[in-house]
C-alpha cells in the first residue's frame, strides 16, 4: 500500500473543554498519514494523476471552521471520517497534539479504515471547486491591449478566484487538416496565456489542475495552459467540435467551476443557465462590472 502525509501542520485553534481554554486560541499540531490504493497505471510523472495533500489540509481545515471543539478526540475523527470519504484511501492515522498546554505537549492519536463500525456517519465530499470559482473565457478580440490590460485590473482588484482562457480564433482553422487541428488550437491558448500573462506579474499560468486549485482557493487570477492537461487526460478529444464556446463549457464542466464568463466583441450582457453552470455573456468593454 502507498501512504501520503501531513507532518507538524500547526494551527492558531480555539479547543478545549476549560474555561481557561475559551475565548482564547493555542497553538494545535497535526500529522496526518493516508494510507492508499496504488495506482493501476503509471504515474508518468503527471501531478494529476495522484491523490493531492491538499484532502488533508482542506479535512483539518474545513472541520475546524465548522465549530468549535472541546476535545481533540472529536476533531480526530470528524478528520479520519472526512478523509474515508475519498475513494482510493483505506485507512487513516491522526495524531493531534496542543503544544502550549504542557512545557512538552499533549494529544490524541488514532486509527481508522474504511469500513469500520466507527466510521458509520456520511459527510459531503470536500468539494474544492466551490461556488465561488469562476472560468472566464475571452476571445482574441482585436488584440486590443489597452483593453485587456483594463480586464486584469478590474479582475485582481475584484479579490476573486478567477481561471483564464484565451481561445484561439484562427480564420484559416477549419482549412487545417485534421491531424494537426488539435494541436494548433490548444498551442493558440497555451501561446495566447503566456502573452497575457506579460501584463502582470501577479497573474499566475498554471498547466495542471492541480496547480489550477491551488490557485483558486488562495484568490488568484489565473492563465490556464490546457494542453498537457488535454493530452495527457483527454488524448480522444477533439478540440475542433469544442471551439469556442462549446470548449469553454466542457473545459468549465471537467474542472468543476460553476461559473462561465464569455467575453467577446459581438456578446451582450446576458445571463444563462444550464444544470450546474451558470453561464454569463459580457461584451469586450465590460470589465467595469468587476471593479
Amino acid at each position: 500500500m502507498d501512504k501520503i502525509f501531513v507532518s507538524n501542520y500547526i494551527k492558531e485553534v480555539e479547543i478545549g473543554a476549560f474555561q481557561s481554554e475559551r475565548d482564547c486560541t493555542q497553538r494545535v499540531e497535526f500529522n496526518v498519514c493516508l494510507e492508499i490504493e496504488p495506482l493501476v497505471k503509471e504515474v508518468d510523472d503527471d501531478v494529476d494523476k495522484i491523490l493531492s495533500y491538499d484532502i488533508i489540509i482542506e479535512a483539518i481545515n474545513f472541520e475546524l471552521k465548522s465549530r468549535r471543539f472541546n476535545l481533540l478526540e472529536t476533531l480526530a475523527e470528524r478528520i479520519a471520517e472526512r478523509c474515508l470519504i475519498e475513494s482510493r484511501v483505506i485507512g487513516v492515522e491522526i495524531k493531534i497534539e496542543k503544544l502550549d498546554r504542557i512545557p512538552g505537549s499533549l494529544g490524541v492519536s488514532i486509527s481508522r479504515v474504511k469500513g469500520s463500525e466507527r466510521i458509520t456517519k456520511k459527510r459531503p465530499i470536500i468539494n474544492m471547486a466551490t461556488q465561488q470559482f469562476s472560468l472566464m473565457s475571452f476571445s482574441s478580440f482585436n488584440n486590443d491591449f489597452d483593453l485587456m490590460k483594463n480586464w486584469i485590473s478590474a479582475l485582481l482588484k475584484s479579490n476573486r478566484p478567477i481561471c483564464m482562457i484565451i481561445e484561439s480564433e484562427l480564420s484559416f482553422y477549419d482549412k487545417l487538416d485534421s491531424s494537426v487541428k488539435n494541436e494548433v488550437a490548444l498551442l493558440a491558448m497555451d501561446q495566447n496565456a503566456w502573452l497575457v500573462s506579460s501584463l502582470d506579474k501577479r497573474l499566475l499560468v498554471v498547466s495542471t489542475k492541480a496547480e489550477l486549485y491551488s490557485g483558486l482557493k488562495s484568490n488568484k487570477v489565473i492563465l490556464f495552459c490546457p494542453s498537457q492537461f488535454v493530452k495527457q487526460s483527454f488524448s480522444g478529444l477533439q478540440i475542433s467540435k469544442y471551439m469556442l464556446t462549446g470548449f469553454s463549457r466542457w473545459f468549465a464542466r471537467e474542472m468543476n467551476l460553476k461559473n462561465l464568463y464569455f467575453v467577446g466583441p459581438h456578446h451582450k450582457k446576458c445571463k444563462i443557465e444550464e444544470t450546474g453552470l451558470n453561464q454569463m455573456y459580457l461584451h469586450s468593454s465590460d470589465w467595469n462590472c468587476f471593479v
